[in-house]
């Protein structure tokens, strides 16, 4: 769905857009700020697994696309009497970082001059785990930390839970073909499912082309085509990475014709060659699949595979209809636990799709009846883009900021890495507190190792890091994503097949709940800050 046009100067939550004149001296020097996943898809049950998404999505489409000094001129007729007053004439000027933005585009070009850390796109994790982690130390910028959260946090949300869901579901499906294949590699699975759940979802998706990319980080069936096209476009160097659709008619070209008879005639003579896909309910669903069924043999000896579409009706009797007209009509072949596969000839379910409606009705029924769920493929609509921020509690929290030094002369340094009483002289930790760990904000910044994984090891998976750390880029998988300062550190760039490639390996190293990842020196300082800040206030 396209946007408006709106400058960079007031795409943001406008409380933010204030907060450069609420934060105590220091903080517009350095600020540090993660995102993180407090809870856990509902979907998921007591699976604690994420895939990180839609970082490279965000920096390609925000952070490389540099604010012109115009922007400054449309802010400043915006902000001119965006304030409320309780006097006439009930207006006044907002306050915004007008001079942060002036610098932004005289001295840095236009690009924000922070560093984002962060986990690749279609990396596994644990909720709770900061997936990303953005921080600069350029004076005068700490606000542009903050400023970008309120753009940031959709693509990361949504994508994240398009994505992550889109793994269960493949998970499952994998198991259902695994019992039915036991002699194919996993490998073989793979690419048998790959086509089997179809994104429907474009014009059911608020903002289609971002979650529809999450979808293809583990499909590649889709018809919304701007996601296969800016995914291939932008995210893997121009080239296509295999996210395919196939023609298919709709009621809308079969209802206009004289006869349905004639409809159908016309599509198997344009395409029996190929794939193609028939809705059959115009009229009548199950005489509208016996219409089709009509042109088995044109379609067998054309080497074409003909797919019927139920729009209506109870799925799992549908499906079954329909497979039973086809295997009339196309023959089957028994595949190796005995189940029966229509020859030239599927069916494509899009109609009140749900995972329990797959993995509880339709499978069971359809292997009961006989027949290998291969012959099935799933299109779901608005659904697969479905997203609710509050579903996983996402949250961008404030870590480490900067405070004023108290000598002219940096802060010591103990070789390369400052200690702990040594960085407090120029930083300052913050923290949310909760009674839940999972919603307590970090008051550090991390590193996260997972190296581990493959042995089955999740313990100190999240440690702290040091300033040092950050400013060398030695933050383990969070890795340098973009770096607009004059001096940046070396950012990391993939293609989008390597997303695809990690989010089915990552997953499959992580077991579902592995209890507390943190280093528990995190959870002592955390427990201190509180201790701390309570003691205060009780002053």
């Amino acid at each position: 769905m396209r946007e408006f046009p709106c400058p960079e100067t007031v795409r943001v939550d406008a409380y933010q857009a204030s907060h450069f004149t609420l934060i105590p001296p220091g903080m517009e020097n350095f600020e540090c700020s993660q995102g993180i996943f407090r809870r856990s898809l509902s979907v998921a049950g007591d699976d604690l697994r994420l895939i990180s998404a839609g970082l490279a999505p965000f920096i390609k489409l925000n952070l490389e696309q540099p604010i012109a000094a115009a922007d400054l001129t449309l802010a400043d007729d915006f902000w001119s009497d965006f304030h409320s007053d309780s006097h006439a004439p009930f207006h006044r000027p907002y306050p915004w970082p007008r001079e942060m933005f002036r610098r932004i585009v005289e001295q840095y070009g236009g690009r924000y001059p922070i560093v984002v850390t962060g986990l690749r796109d279609g990396q596994a994790h644990y909720v709770g785990e900061p997936h990303v982690q953005i921080w600069t130390d350029e004076p005068g910028m700490g606000e542009c930390v903050g400023w970008i959260e309120s753009t940031l946090l959709p693509y990361l949300w949504t994508s994240a839970t398009v994505a992550t869901r889109g793994r269960l579901r493949k998970e499952r499906m994998l198991r259902v073909f695994r019992d039915c294949y036991p002699s194919r590699s996993d490998e073989e699975l793979h690419k048998m499912v790959s086509y089997k759940f179809h994104d429907f979802g474009r014009r059911g998706g608020v903002a289609s082309q971002i979650t529809g990319i999450a979808h293809l980080i583990n499909w590649l069936g889709t018809d919304t085509c701007d996601a296969a096209y800016a995914a291939s476009r932008f995210l893997n160097a121009g080239r296509n990475f295999g996210a395919r659709s196939i023609v298919a008619a709709a009621h809308r070209s079969v209802t206009p014709w004289p006869a349905e008879i004639e409809a159908y005639r016309h599509l198997i003579e344009k395409y029996r060659h190929g794939l193609v896909s028939v809705v059959a309910d115009s009229y009548d669903y199950v005489r509208g699949m016996k219409m089709l069924a009509g042109f088995a043999e044109v379609v067998k000896l054309s080497g074409g595979c003909l797919i019927g579409r139920p729009d209506s009706g109870d799925p799992v009797q549908c499906i079954l209809e329909g497979l039973e007209i086809f295997a009339q009509a196309f023959g089957v072949t028994i595949q190796e636990q005995g189940l029966r596969i229509l020859n030239n000839a599927a069916i494509i379910q899009g109609d009140g799709v749900s995972d329990e409606a797959i993995f509880e009705k339709i499978y069971p029924a359809v292997i009961a009846a006989g027949f290998c769920p291969s012959n099935i493929a799933f299109g779901m609509g608005e659904h697969n883009h479905k997203c609710v921020r509050s579903e996983t509690e996402h949250a961008y929290k404030t870590c480490l900021v900067g405070v004023p030094h108290t000598e002219a002369q940096p802060a010591p340094m103990s070789g390369n890495v400052p200690n702990e009483r040594e960085e407090s002289l120029d930083y300052r930790p913050v923290m949310k507190s909760s009674e839940s760990l999972f919603k307590r904000s970090l008051p550090c910044p991390v590193s996260l190792d997972f190296s581990r994984a493959a042995v089955r090891n999740f313990s100190n998976r999240v440690i702290r890091a040091r300033v040092a750390d950050l400013k060398r880029g030695a933050t383990g998988e969070l890795v340098v994503l973009y770096d607009g300062r004059p001096n940046p550190l070396p950012v990391h760039t993939e293609l989008f097949e390597q997303t695809r490639k990690r989010a089915y390996d990552s997953w499959d190293e992580l077991i579902p709940n592995p209890g507390d990842t943190f280093d528990p020196e995190i959870r002592r300082i955390q427990e201190k800050y509180i201790a701390r800040v309570t003691q205060e206030s009780r002053r």
